[in-house]
Parts: structure tokens; sequence; C-alpha cells
């Protein structure tokens, strides 16, 4: 049973739906608040105590993304998810860009919700971003939702070109690459983010043996390799060691 003493600020002007979210919140153990648009929402941000945002992007006058960056100037500190039900373009790299600290789509599973909201509000998240790169769409996505359970912010490119222009845009702490992918493989993106992003760490994994040469030059510019199938702890474990040890 989750600690009643968290309040959760409900964000949606869809009645039903703000009633049904909030029933399940109060089942779950939170004390839940709600507002239908996003003026009230920052007033009552500013003058209740709220432990934590959950906003549907797809609003008149005030939008999510709208609210979220005035959620962010008031209170940095302050944990958003933002959920939609609405299908947009780049929407989940748009709302991490923003400053969102959890993504969904709607419909949700209730366990899925919870999981968010004990990684947000009890464990207080891992704030390190993580860029996976894969053109494998089944397996990227499935990693991607891994490592967001565990507490990561996640963003998804489908190739080392993607990656790249990702990474141009935004800081990236930690990228886990395919080592085959076409136009620029992962060997390639490694040796370019060694010289232009010392900062961000790089994990490269393949399904395939590599040759002594190829395992030579991936130790000159990667941090680290893992063959697929490769259990989660150990991504885990080397993420957090890249964000207590910082520069490569």
């Amino acid at each position: 049973m989750a600690d009643k003493t968290f309040r959760i600020l409900i964000v949606d002007d869809d009645e039903n739906l703000l009633r049904l979210l909030s029933e399940t919140l109060e089942a779950i153990g939170y004390t839940a608040i709600s507002a239908t648009d996003g003026l009230r929402a920052i007033q009552m941000v500013k003058s209740e105590k709220v432990d934590l945002v959950i906003a549907d992007i797809s609003m008149p006058e005030m939008d999510g993304l709208q609210l979220l960056q005035q959620i962010k100037e008031y209170n940095q500190d302050l944990p958003v998810l933002l959920i939609t039900g609405v299908n947009m373009n780049n929407i989940k790299d748009r709302v991490y860009q923003y400053g969102a600290d959890a993504f969904l789509d709607k419909p949700f599973r209730i366990s899925r919700i919870e999981q968010l909201l004990d990684r947000l509000l009890t464990q207080k998240g891992n704030r390190a971003k993580v860029l996976v790169v894969d053109d494998n769409k089944e397996f990227r996505e499935q990693f991607a939702g891994q490592l967001e359970e565990l507490g990561f912010r996640v963003i998804e490119a489908s190739d080392g070109s993607e990656a790249l222009e990702k990474l141009s845009k935004d800081h990236i702490d930690s990228v886990v690459a395919d080592y085959r992918m076409p136009d620029i493989d992962g060997l390639e993106l490694a040796r370019r983010l060694k010289s232009d992003a010392p900062f961000t760490h790089v994990i490269i994994v393949s399904g395939q043996v590599l040759s002594p040469e190829d395992q030579m030059q991936l130790n000159e510019s990667a941090d680290a390799f893992l063959p697929k199938p490769f259990r989660l702890d150990q991504i885990q474990e080397m993420l957090n060691n890249f964000i207590n040890s910082g520069r490569r």
C-alpha cells in the first residue's frame, strides 16, 4: 500500500478519466487531488502540498507541455508524469526535452503507473538520461521500457545517424548501441562520441561474436561491451558506475 501522505495532483480536461484515475490512486493508497485545466493546476502547485503531478498533454488553453514548463520554473524538483491518448510525432522525445520525469501512453496498466509513482516519489529515480540505439524496433522498445522502470530517462534512436542528431540537441549521459546497424554502426558511433562528446559513456551490445580486431577497436572507443542476450542488472550496474565515476 502506498503512503497516504503523498499528494498527487491529476490534471485532465476529461472529467470521467480524472475521476477514474483519482479513484484508482486512492485505492492504491495515495491522496489524489485534481484540476481540469493547467491554470488551476499551477495555482494548486503554488498554494497546496503537491508531491507529484500527472498531466494530460492535450488540453485547451494550456496544454501539458506548457504546464510542465511552468511547474519546472516554479519547482524544478517536483516530479511530473505526462500522459496522452493522442498519437503525436516524436512526442516521447519532446516531453523529456521539456523536462518531464516520466511519460505514459493511454491506455496504460495500473501496475505500470504504480511502478512509476513508486520510483518518482520514494526512490526519487536515477536522473541519468540514456540513449538506446538499435535498428531492431522490438528489442529497442522493450529494452527502453525496462530502463525506464529502473529509473532512467530514455530516448530511442533507430540508427547511428538518428543518434547523432539527438545527441546534438540534448545532453545524454550514456548511450547503449547495437554493434551492427545500417549507415553508422555502433563502433563508428563510439568513435565519434569519444572525440565529440567525451562526457557521454558508450556501451556497445551485439548478438554476434566479435573478432579480436573488432574487440580491440571497441576497447579503444567504447566504455564497455556486452554480448546479447545480457542480463538487465549488468547494464544497470554499468550505468550506475558511469554516473558515480563522472567523465569517461
